[in-house]
């Protein structure tokens, strides 16, 4: 199952931790790769650099975002909605699949 044009598909998968992206998720993210998908993961900085390098090394690119996994501050929230707005417009990903509650409520 490669890309239908034969152009790379963008797949971005945003979440609110480095650990849940690579417990669950770098399997998947690692078959995309595979497959000719170019594989981006948004996840909430700073991200540890063994984190990084697990990430890297599945040939995943990884970048980061303001966001509080935890926080409730509205104005914070606000700049975590806009953060992701800007990205989603400069990258224009082809599938995102957002992981965990507060990513998929965004």
């Amino acid at each position: 199952m490669h890309p239908v044009d034969g152009k790379s598909r963008r797949v971005l998968f945003v979440g609110n931790s480095a650990l849940y992206f690579i417990i669950h998720r770098i399997g998947l993210a690692t078959a995309l790769v595979g497959r000719g998908y170019r594989v981006e993961v948004l996840l909430p900085a700073p991200v540890s650099m063994e984190h990084r390098e697990m990430i890297a090394n599945a040939g995943v690119e990884m970048h980061e975002y303001p966001c509080k996994p935890a926080g409730i501050n509205p104005l914070a929230e606000l700049r975590t909605v806009f953060a992701l707005w800007h990205f989603y417009r400069d990258r224009h990903p082809d599938i995102v699949h957002h992981l965990t509650v507060k990513p998929a409520l965004y």
